[in-house]
């Protein structure tokens, strides 16, 4: 099982992952549930073709998985942090 947390580009929501994967030849199939805190957003199945030279079986799930979770919407989402920028002020505004 691979776990962890995600911060959604654009939206800076807080995503936590578990996935669990199985190799069939050249295939991973991956299972994943996608988290915001204790609410249940998705449970992709993801199928796609492993190639060695991406990195390890790991390596490669992680990165299938952060592609997917900064790709999907998954409802609203908490607006980005706005921070005020010292040319938010001034003349120059």
């Amino acid at each position: 099982m691979i776990g962890g947390k995600h911060i959604q580009r654009g939206t800076n929501r807080v995503l936590t992952y578990n996935a669990f994967h199985t190799e069939t030849g050249p295939t991973i199939s991956i299972f994943a549930i996608i988290q915001e805190g204790d609410r249940l957003l998705d449970q992709p199945e993801i199928d796609l073709i492993y190639q060695p030279s991406h990195g390890s079986p790991e390596d490669v799930v992680i990165a299938r998985l952060v592609r997917y979770m900064n790709d999907t919407q998954f409802g609203e989402g908490k607006p980005p942090d706005t921070r005020l920028r010292p040319v938010d002020f001034g003349p120059w505004r």
